[in-house]
């Protein structure tokens, strides 16, 4: 897994130092976190549906690859909305996703007992990670919430924005 982290990053540096497509970090973000949930649900599901146990552990590897791109897109992003403070929101929503993987398995192990089927557990932890991208997606800005506004119209002025003009 650790790979796709450094894969997705590798990436991204390369997207938003791109000079011809000038992308924002925002779309940056959002594109990982997108084709992360979306390719790594999608080999969920094919680990799940696997007959061969090599290709199923191939298949969740290559899942794992890919939910790193989408941790590249959200845990960067505090670094966006919220310079100062990135260590303590890094915190909280580190918090929270591990209360998130606390219930997972729970409800897995509900879903096997009623059901037996492994595809609707694997496609179950699919659906949760591509809603959460999808929420991410529509709501994740790369606006630091807490800017001093500039004397220039439009202008932000944090140290984030003033370190990623000099890249």
């Amino acid at each position: 897994g650790w790979m796709g982290a450094v894969f997705a990053g590798k990436a991204s540096d390369m997207l938003l130092r791109s000079k011809s497509l000038r992308l924002r970090r925002r779309t940056v973000r959002k594109m990982s976190q997108l084709m992360g949930a979306g390719c790594g649900s999608l080999l969920l599901l094919v680990s799940a549906s696997a007959v061969k146990p090599k290709l199923a552990i191939a298949a969740v590897l290559g899942a794992l690859f890919c939910w790193q791109w989408q941790m590249a897109g959200f845990i960067v992003s505090v670094l966006d909305v919220c310079p100062s403070n990135a260590g303590s929101l890094s915190g909280v929503a580190n918090t929270f996703s591990m209360l998130a993987g606390a219930l997972a398995q729970p409800v897995v192990e509900t879903i096997l007992t009623w059901t037996g089927s492994w595809f609707l557990a694997m496609a179950t932890a699919g659906c949760v990670a591509c809603t959460g991208a999808i929420v991410f997606a529509a709501l994740a800005d790369d606006k630091d919430v807490a800017a001093e506004v500039s004397p220039e119209p439009g202008g932000m002025t944090t140290a984030w924005n003033e370190y990623s003009a000099l890249s």
